[in-house]
């Protein structure tokens, strides 16, 4: 009976030993590739999560596009009717042909369209331009208002009003007025680096 005692108590300690050994390998297993398994899924995660805000936060500015091109269509509509009162060139000719028509169909005569050098000022040029006209008062004052409501913003300034000579009045020309109509150039900013 002692034999059987004895090799119990040995079948014990290699039972024991094959436990202590399983949970020795189990641990390495677990310390030298579970663990860093699970820092890697945790970062992994954490990307994830990233992304997903990421994602979120696009999504919101993509549901925002369309109020934003409209804010930038109603936008580019403002500045195309800025420009046409404040733009960027003189259009000489341009403002010449239009002055010369708001004198006609004011029945003014236009006896002279003299633009001067311009001044620069901040973000525009003032562009002085001095006429000479010919006719009475009722057409002067259609003339002055047609110049108030041109698209183009101009000033008229310095008018000067004598009645004509009487060898050249005639029942529609009766005085002659002289003024600065100034008009104005936008000026881009120069971006100095």
């Amino acid at each position: 009976m002692e034999s059987s005692t004895g090799s119990s108590g040995q079948g014990k300690r290699h039972m024991l030993l094959l436990l202590i050994l399983a949970g020795g390998i189990c641990i390495v297993i677990w310390y030298y590739y579970i663990r860093p398994l699970n820092a890697e899924l945790a970062e992994l995660q954490q990307s994830i999560d990233q992304l997903t805000a990421q994602v979120k936060a696009a999504q919101a500015k993509q549901a925002q596009l369309p109020e934003i091109q409209e804010q930038i269509r109603q936008s580019e509509e403002k500045l195309k009717v800025l420009q046409r009162v404040l733009p960027s060139g003189k259009e000489t000719a341009e403002v010449v042909r239009r002055v010369q028509e708001m004198a006609v169909a004011s029945e003014l005569h236009l006896k002279s369209f003299t633009p001067q050098g311009t001044v620069q000022k901040e973000f525009y040029q003032d562009w002085p331009i001095l006429l000479s006209v010919e006719g009475n008062f009722d057409s002067l004052g259609i003339f002055l208002e047609k110049i108030g409501r041109f698209e183009r913003l101009i000033n008229v300034d310095d008018l000067a009003i004598r009645p004509l000579d009487p060898e050249e009045m005639s029942r529609s020309r009766t005085i002659a007025a002289t003024c600065t109509a100034t008009t104005f150039v936008f000026q881009e900013a120069s971006h100095e680096l």
